[in-house]
């Protein structure tokens, strides 16, 4: 069951509504969710692939093809909402909910004590390291 989370971004103050958990609507609707949400890419190709059964001739292809689909949808459905919340994450916004709530997204999310950039793969802002004493070693 997908659960909702406020976010705002801090320098637009643009308020969305973020999703954690698993997407029914993903899963009945292949990619209209994607879609709506302005997920282009992604809502596209889930409808290519939701498609594609209907457009091979051989029967063999269009099970392979409709078995690769449902396959592809209970992913999609169990890792689109995270992917979206991150990607919302990613381009600055931040929570802005009740505290329960920001927690349990951060558990479910992966993150409840990390850096949400750190997930990236993004550094954080390096620290200078104090300068040595002339004339010391590092064996002294």
């Amino acid at each position: 069951m997908a659960r909702a989370i406020i976010l705002r971004h801090p320098d637009t103050n643009e308020v969305r509504t973020a999703y954690y958990g698993f997407s029914w609507t993903g899963l009945f609707f292949g990619g209209l969710p994607a879609l709506a949400r302005g997920n282009i890419k992604v809502g596209l190709f889930m409808l290519a692939l939701a498609i594609a059964p209907f457009l091979l001739r051989h029967p063999f292809s269009r099970a392979l093809a409709g078995f690769l689909y449902i396959f592809s949808a209970i992913v999609f459905a169990s890792e689109y909402n995270r992917f979206f919340t991150i990607r919302l994450l990613d381009r600055g916004f931040q929570f802005f909910d009740r505290a329960e709530h920001v927690a349990a997204a951060k558990r479910a999310l992966g993150f409840s004590t990390m850096n949400v950039l750190n997930i990236f793969g993004k550094r954080a802002a390096k620290t200078k390291k104090p300068a040595r004493p002339a004339g010391k070693s590092e064996a002294a």
